[in-house]
């Protein structure tokens, strides 16, 4: 499982065709994506990230923390949640957060990625109980906050809009 969860979250380009938002002149931003049209949300402290024109702001009643913002695909399925810290740095958040996930996350695992041009800490799972793959990005902003991307989704293509995430509009 921990093999496929591997290349399922880092081998895409060559397993599939990623998802891929189209820039302002209409080309798509990589040759062999899926190409859809996007749009750019977010706040000053959370940072900014693109999703598909069809997704809506989203609350979920299960999250007690209202300073998050959420935004969901239609039917709830494919979910980013974004999150910003004053009082740590990402290297300690993301202990921390392994320590909450490991007992609720399959295969939890780690690995150390690049957004934006910034080191970033990634966990990844999967969460039987809602039959869904988890990933987080933890990452210190230029901004000075500590941000926190997480993506829930049975969609492997909606992790690849991890990488649209700055903290520029």
């Amino acid at each position: 499982m921990r093999k496929f969860l591997a290349i399922l979250l880092c081998c895409a380009a060559v397993c599939c065709p990623m998802w891929s938002c189209k820039d302002k002149s209409g080309q798509s931003q990589t040759e062999s994506s899926v190409q859809l049209e996007c749009k750019r949300v977010g706040q000053p402290k959370y940072g900014y990230i693109d999703i598909p024109v069809y997704w809506k702001g989203y609350v979920d009643e299960a999250v007690s923390d209202a300073d998050v913002i959420q935004f969901s695909d239609a039917n709830g399925t494919n979910i980013i949640t974004m999150k910003y810290y004053t009082d740590t740095d990402a290297q300690t958040l993301t202990l921390n957060m392994w320590g909450m996930l490991e007992s609720s996350v399959n295969e939890l695992t780690s690995a150390i990625v690049e957004i934006d041009g910034i080191k970033t800490y990634q966990l990844y799972g999967t969460v039987p109980e809602i039959g869904k793959i988890m990933a987080m990005w933890i990452l210190d902003g230029s901004d000075g906050l500590t941000h926190c991307i997480t993506i829930e989704g049975t969609q492997r293509e909606v992790f690849d809009l991890a990488d649209t995430f700055n903290t520029d509009k």
